[in-house]
């Protein structure tokens, strides 16, 4: 089973006027949500993986702007989010403008990564509540061990091992045909746009939807979240719901780093993807004919988790 969780952090309206704190949470699941509601004071998030001291790659994408948010470093802190004019009232920007939010990534050192969220000065005196509530999406994912991770990596074609394996993990295998490639310098990522042909594998949480959204990526488990509450928080955790999909009739929208340099390219193709930060992310792609002889190849050796398709 997969470990995604939704971590939700608020002042109680009877203590939010006390004085400011630094208060730890700890999540060790591999994706998952944190919303923090009356944000007084700071957050220092430490994120870890299940496997002891393994070190990963870590995303994030921020919803409102009641809080600011930055990377713990060995000597200082870097800015993620250092902050944002959006929405100056309400519980945080629109579904449009929070799709318009980069997201950032982090590697970890020694096993963990810290984030430091401080929330945003109020200003006038007597205000007796946040005018925000932020959120935060967050994605690990374990590096190979012994090895330092490239961003160049994430661009290279996948080899027929790797194929294979995330065919196996992936949260969609479908086969279909690029119709457009979408550049977007201020999110720095690019837009595969696909219509689906036929659809090989697909997690069963995954129905067909018109909408796009959720709270990160479906993966092997990563332990439980361990939340770990100041005297003036209340701290719940509870399942995140798993009924979001990127779906436009019989098209979906992959996305990839765009330093990748995305291209469009004629002939059907597969298509791997994983959820990540509520949408999907490309992880391999290859050419129809290639991938049959891929899968004759593997199962033939029967090296395969599960029953490779074409």
């Amino acid at each position: 089973m997969g470990c995604r969780k939704k971590t939700k952090l608020s002042f109680t309206r009877g203590v939010w006027t006390a004085g400011r704190g630094v208060t730890p949470v700890y999540l060790r699941c591999s994706a998952g949500a944190l919303s923090w509601r009356w944000p007084r004071g700071a957050l220092r998030v430490l994120l870890r993986v299940a496997a002891q001291g393994r070190e990963f790659r870590g995303c994030v994408r921020t919803r409102g702007s009641g809080a600011r948010l930055f990377l713990e470093g060995p000597r200082s802190l870097a800015p993620l989010y250092p902050g944002s004019s959006r929405g100056s009232g309400g519980s945080g920007g629109s579904g449009a403008e929070d799709a318009k939010v980069p997201v950032r990534c982090f590697y970890s050192r020694h096993g963990q990564a810290a984030l430091y969220v401080e929330a945003s000065e109020l200003g006038a005196p007597g205000v007796t509540e946040p005018r925000e509530e932020f959120g935060l999406e967050y994605d690990l994912e374990p590096l190979p061990r012994d090895a330092k991770f490239d961003d160049s990596q994430e661009c290279r074609p996948c080899t027929s091992d790797e194929m294979a394996r995330a065919y196996c993990t992936s949260d969609l295998v479908a086969r279909g045909y690029i119709r457009s490639v979408e550049n977007d310098e201020e999110l720095e990522e690019s837009r595969v746009q696909v219509k689906l042909t036929r659809v090989l594998r697909r997690l069963a949480e995954l129905e067909p939807t018109h909408g796009a959204g959720g709270g990160g990526r479906l993966g092997p488990s990563a332990g439980e979240d361990d939340e770990d509450a100041a005297r003036d928080n209340e701290v719940v955790a509870e399942d995140e719901e798993e009924d979001e999909a990127v779906w436009v009739n019989e098209a979906a929208t992959l996305r990839m780093p765009l330093h990748c340099g995305a291209k469009h390219g004629p002939g059907e193709f597969v298509f791997m993807a994983r959820r990540k930060l509520g949408q999907l992310a490309l992880t391999c792609a290859a050419r129809l004919d290639h991938w049959v002889r891929v899968v004759s190849e593997v199962n033939a050796q029967g090296g395969a988790h599960c029953v490779l398709r074409s």
